[in-house]
């Protein structure tokens, strides 16, 4: 399956046979045993352009919610993504600038930013209640008007 999954595990990233922190703490042996929790969804690159309300229905409706990115590794496979899927390379995901404050839309932390060599904006003179982030391809992340039609990313179990 050449779809892309991003797989999160609480804090942990597993890797051949051993577990790491993500807080940089030591690398510590795993046994074959154990039982971790993970959560593995697929990312739905949606070739149909939409407002960002639009695809936000499109995404709840048929898969789960509008992509949120919450690590540089899930960016890249992103961006990889993108390059194989669309024909425009910026596509809406699931942040919001509400409340004078970046947030996504699902409600995880916003830790991670990417906005490349986009400033971040961040003074509600800058961006306007109704401005939403879209990824700029290899370029990073931008505000955009939430009227403008893009394609999207939905991330879900579903097909």
């Amino acid at each position: 399956d050449e779809h892309l999954y991003l797989l999160t595990v609480s804090m942990i990233v597993i890797n051949y046979g051993a577990i790491k922190n993500w807080h940089n703490l030591p690398w510590h042996d795993a046994q074959a045993q154990w039982d971790l929790a993970f959560l593995c969804y697929k990312v739905h690159a949606i070739r149909t352009r939409m407002t960002w309300d639009e695809a936000l229905q499109y995404c709840r409706t048929h898969h789960h919610d509008l992509a949120s990115v919450a690590s540089e590794t899930e960016m890249m496979l992103i961006e990889k993504e993108l390059r194989k899927e669309l024909s425009s390379l910026d596509v809406w995901v699931g942040l919001i600038f509400m409340d004078a404050n970046w947030q996504w839309i699902d409600g995880q932390p916003f830790e991670f930013g990417n906005w490349g060599p986009f400033e971040k904006p961040i003074a509600t003179q800058e961006v306007g209640t109704d401005t939403l982030a879209n990824v700029s391809g290899i370029k990073g992340w931008n505000a955009g008007d939430c009227t403008w039609k893009l394609h999207f990313l939905c991330y879900g179990i579903n097909s």
